[in-house]
């Protein structure tokens, strides 16, 4: 029971951790309108990406294969810390 309960909230926490990835690059290429703000685009794009592909990408593997939850729990939740301090 513990096992499946973990397993939903990671998967959730992945979910949400993917749509703020994607919220963050939309958002920073909506607002970049000179040559600053692009380059600072381009900086949160990185940042984001980099986060999404070190945390939230191999807690979804974990998710799926099962295996870890716990760890798949604490990787699935640093992104979403990370997108709100960057919000």
């Amino acid at each position: 029971m513990i096992q499946i309960i973990l397993r939903g909230l990671a998967a959730i926490l992945v979910g949400l951790g993917t749509l703020l990835w994607l919220w963050l690059l939309v958002a920073a290429i909506a607002t970049s309108s000179d040559a600053l703000g692009e380059a600072l685009a381009f900086g949160y794009g990185f940042t984001a990406t980099l986060f999404f592909c070190i945390f939230t990408l191999p807690a979804g593997i974990f998710v799926y294969r099962g295996r870890w939850l716990p760890l798949a729990l604490v990787l699935a939740v640093i992104p979403v810390f990370v997108a709100i301090g960057f919000s």
